[in-house]
């Protein structure tokens, strides 16, 4: 299955729609990477940040027995109970390639990681406008659901760049990080400040672990040629 990690540097270079995609995620990275900056910076501050009270008050506003049972199973839907299943799946799919699975697993591992080192760095505390509907025992910022679900979606889009039907693939990748995301929000447990810095956290550790797996490819391909030529 043909994927990121295919692609040699004439071929991102190359004027067109490759090159193209290459600027706009670059200006995407810039821009995730400056709003997490800046909602670090508040809340490391200790600053209270404008949207996060509105947004959860206007979310508590559609609350309702029904709709509390349907935030629950979507939040379910980015936990490791449904991340790791998926992760393998999509390894075996792809015959258990080397780069790519070296890919998959470094980038959720990893955020995994940054996650749990951001949370015990800030030390931000959980919302206490009322009583979550789930529970939970770690620190706020930024939210773990937020960054894994969002790396899974990253990671899989990456290293299925040949699918068919690309777009409709997007959104519903789209469609799955705004759910979880929005379901720590109504479940009263993160800020929306919390859910947006960890999708911004996320993106750009994908995005650039992406392009450092392709360097190490690349590299590592580069090497056992020169290396037979020699023999």
């Amino acid at each position: 299955m043909r994927n990121y990690f295919n692609l040699d540097d004439q071929q991102m270079a190359r004027p067109g729609p490759h090159l193209s995609r290459v600027l706009l995620l670059f200006v995407a990275v810039l821009a995730a990477l400056i709003l997490f900056g800046v909602l670090a910076e508040d809340v490391a501050e200790g600053d209270s940040i404008f949207f996060d009270q509105p947004v959860l008050f206007w979310l508590r506003g559609f609350s309702s027995e029904p709709l509390d049972q349907l935030m629950r199973a979507v939040t379910w839907l980015g936990s490791a109970a449904v991340i790791i299943p998926l992760l393998l799946l999509a390894a075996w799919r792809l015959q258990w390639q080397r780069w790519p699975v070296i890919y998959l697993a470094t980038a959720n591992l990893g955020v995994l990681l940054l996650n749990l080192a951001a949370k015990h760095g800030f030390e931000r505390m959980r919302p206490a406008f009322w009583a979550p509907l789930v529970p939970v025992s770690s620190y706020s910022f930024p939210s773990g659901h937020a960054m894994q679900s969002m790396a899974l979606a990253c990671s899989l889009l990456v290293v299925a760049a040949g699918l068919r039907q690309k777009w409709a693939w997007r959104l519903l990748a789209a469609a799955y990080v705004v759910a979880v995301g929005t379901s720590r929000m109504y479940l009263g447990v993160h800020y929306p400040s919390d859910v947006l810095a960890g999708w911004c956290a996320s993106f750009c550790w994908c995005a650039g672990l992406a392009y450092a797996t392709r360097r190490m490819r690349m590299n590592h391909q580069n090497g056992s040629f020169s290396l037979r030529q020699r023999m």
